[in-house]
């Protein structure tokens, strides 16, 4: 997998938001603003899903969606998934949008 720059928190920033973020309901999140997927069977084995590397790889990205779908079924007793974000696409796209509305100021 890529290595990406790293974010470490502080405890006190992290209890900031920790409630803020546990009570927001995600539904929706555009395929890519996710880095990779952390799937839990009941046993506690973890598999990493990379979005990045399926591109890599040659995914198209129309088709990311069927393909990770397609392996989370192979994947037998998913108990829970984590989905890691892109952190640095979605910086990107805020700062752009922002950029945008400001220059209209």
């Amino acid at each position: 997998m890529p290595q990406h720059n790293e974010v470490f928190l502080t405890e006190s920033f992290r209890k900031r938001w920790e409630n803020i973020i546990e009570n927001i309901n995600i539904t929706d999140v555009p395929i890519e603003y996710i880095d990779h997927l952390v799937l839990y069977d009941q046993s506690g084995k973890e598999l990493v899903i990379s979005v990045i590397d399926l591109l890599e790889d040659g995914v198209d990205p129309r088709d990311l969606e069927e393909e990770i779908t397609h392996r989370i079924e192979r994947y037998n007793g998913v108990l829970s998934i984590d989905y890691v974000l892109n952190v640095e696409k979605v910086t990107e796209d805020i700062q752009s949008k922002t950029d945008n509305v400001l220059k209209n100021l």
